[in-house]
């Protein structure tokens, strides 16, 4: 049975598969709907944000991962659409699922997104990317690059320990304003 669903999926094309990636991204995002507690309970400096902030940055999030795709699609190219699409979903879905992973180990404790992390997100852009490579589509040089790209952000998670990254407080900040305009 399993065998035969993912026969199908290997024989859908690379135009229909891409949509997997964003699919994965909503799912995971809305895994964080509570990520407040956790922030609050794991964090010396827990964010200031709201309920509303955290549903307006998740919902903007899966909104840029949706629109991200739609535009990588827009290329008649699938080399193109390749290369844009992965940009985002390795360098951010991919990175961000490592972080979850790595905060769980950290904190011997669940963490809303990961199990999303390990059962989406990580399955559904290594999937991508062999599908992009068993299609040369792109160049393999192109792909270790993007994800070694991510190793630094991956040190600085774990450098930071306890303690909210800078880039994560810009992003409440903004989500906090967002949220206001609403």
């Amino acid at each position: 049975m399993m065998n035969r669903m993912i026969s199908k999926v290997n024989r859908l094309s690379f135009r229909i598969v891409i949509w997997i990636l964003p699919i994965a991204w909503a799912f995971h995002e809305m895994e964080e709907w509570n990520i407040i507690s956790w922030y609050q309970r794991h964090f010396v400096n827990p964010p200031e944000i709201t309920h509303l902030s955290v549903l307006t940055a998740l919902a903007c999030s899966t909104l840029a991962g949706f629109l991200w795709t739609f535009i990588a699609s827009l290329f008649r190219n699938s080399k193109i659409t390749a290369g844009v699409l992965l940009l985002f979903f390795i360098l951010v879905a991919f990175m961000n699922a490592i972080q979850h992973i790595s905060w769980t180990v950290m904190f011997c404790a669940y963490g809303p997104g990961v199990l999303s992390s390990v059962f989406l997100i990580i399955p559904s852009v290594i999937y991508v990317t062999w599908r992009v490579l068993r299609e040369r589509l792109l160049p393999k040089w192109y792909i270790i690059i993007l994800y070694l790209l991510i190793v630094p952000r991956i040190i600085e998670t774990i450098m930071y320990g306890n303690k909210v990254m800078p880039m994560f407080e810009r992003l409440y900040r903004f989500a906090n304003w967002l949220a206001r305009l609403f």
